[in-house]
């Protein structure tokens, strides 16, 4: 059984609906502590070639952590990363969003609150993050797909 969003049509069975957020987010995810200091995690992030960190106490997400906010209230500041934990530059509280809402609500979330990364759970639990990136990947066969489905006159 084929599915996906490339086509409007599954095999006869109708509409393809586009993939929920639980599907596209990332369960690889880098978790840091608070008390990281802001270069180690920078480091890290580096290594990774990844833009944001969940920063974790007792396995529940309490911030988030992102490249741009390390260069505006890090670097731009004059501070070298060595002086600032984690934990006093994150985000908090954390912005989440279900698995089973649909790729629509996330884009309209990241549109109404300006952030590029959402933490995506099941029954409370973290699952992983969905990016901006995610759903860019997505828009081309997202697109193709409303396109196919449309009424012809």
């Amino acid at each position: 059984m084929a599915s996906g969003t490339g086509s409007a049509e599954g095999a006869g069975r109708g509409p393809v609906r586009p993939p929920l957020v639980g599907e596209l987010a990332t369960a690889n995810y880098i978790q840091v502590s608070r008390r990281q200091r802001v270069v180690e995690v920078a480091r890290l992030m580096a290594e990774r070639w990844i833009s944001s960190v969940l920063v974790l106490e007792a396995r529940r997400p309490v911030g988030i952590l992102t490249k741009r906010t390390i260069i505006k209230d890090v670097l731009a500041r004059g501070y070298t990363g060595m002086e600032l934990t984690a934990g006093e530059i994150m985000h908090s509280p954390i912005v989440t969003i279900s698995a089973g809402a649909t790729v629509d609500e996330a884009a309209a979330m990241m549109a109404r609150t300006g952030l590029r990364h959402l933490a995506v759970v099941r029954n409370g639990e973290l699952i992983g993050v969905l990016s901006h990136y995610h759903l860019a990947r997505i828009l081309p066969d997202l697109v193709r797909t409303r396109e196919a489905a449309k009424p012809r006159a």
